[in-house]
């Protein structure tokens, strides 16, 4: 991965959330999947809430537009 001289120093270990930065201790390969899966879980979570908001903002949509139009 190319580095990204824009991004602050303190947040370059966390440029990449599935592989680790170069100044983490290497990983065995059961801790490297442990890491996969809490990424994956954590992404399924945000995914959700996405779609939740989604859902809402059409509804607040759908409703200011039946007051403006009835």
């Amino acid at each position: 991965m190319m580095e990204d001289p824009q991004l602050p120093t303190s947040l370059k270990p966390f440029r990449n959330l599935t592989g680790a930065a170069e100044n983490d201790p290497p990983l065995d390969p059961k801790e490297r999947q442990l890491q996969y899966l809490d990424n994956a879980e954590l992404f399924e979570i945000l995914n959700a809430e996405y779609m939740a908001y989604k859902a809402f903002h059409q509804s607040v949509v759908n409703r200011v537009q039946t007051f403006r139009h009835p």
